[in-house]
């Protein structure tokens, strides 16, 4: 029965990951928005990484939410079914550990969404990617090396133009 459930929850990957090329496709092929500024090389190669890191971490999201199921059927009996530490009790404490993929899978699907707004041109995913370079730069060397990528690309002189800013790092009063 739990290798049923695991063959079927491939197909059901397979679908999911066939819907996200056709999604893709549409959205990188649909006729854009307002365009902020050029897109340089920078802003496309951050835009791509950010739909890869989208892409895998949906599907180890997908994978390991899946996981949780595939042991609790296995080992469905010897798995507690109530939890107490004295001052909580939880019941079903299995159900607990899907919160886990499940904030995972949001937060990849946040990366994902946000490439394609970079790929697209978009403001909004400019200020994503932004705040996601604040969280990349506690992921020691690779998040990091992307974060200080991410902030060159986004706080040059051509992008804060493009965002409407002088290039004054000081606000100025008019006299």
């Amino acid at each position: 029965m739990p290798i049923i459930n695991l063959l079927q929850n491939l197909c059901w990957l397979s679908s999911f990951i066939t819907l996200l090329n056709t999604v893709l496709n549409n959205a990188l092929n649909r006729p854009r928005m307002k365009v902020i500024h050029d897109k340089t090389p920078h802003q496309r190669t951050i835009g791509y990484i950010f739909v890869i890191l989208g892409t895998l971490s949906l599907a180890f999201g997908f994978i390991s939410f899946n996981t949780f199921y595939f042991i609790k059927e296995i080992f469905g009996d010897t798995i507690p079914t109530e939890i107490d530490l004295g001052f909580i009790t939880f019941h079903d404490p299995f159900r607990l550990l899907i919160i886990f993929p499940a904030i995972y899978m949001s937060i990849a699907l946040l990366k994902l969404v946000t490439g394609i707004g970079i790929l697209r041109k978009q403001r909004w995913a400019q200020y994503f990617a932004l705040i996601g370079a604040f969280f990349f730069f506690f992921s020691f060397p690779f998040g990091t090396i992307f974060s200080i990528y991410i902030l060159y690309a986004f706080l040059n002189d051509q992008t804060m133009k493009g965002f409407g800013f002088n290039g004054n790092s000081t606000s100025s009063v008019e006299k």
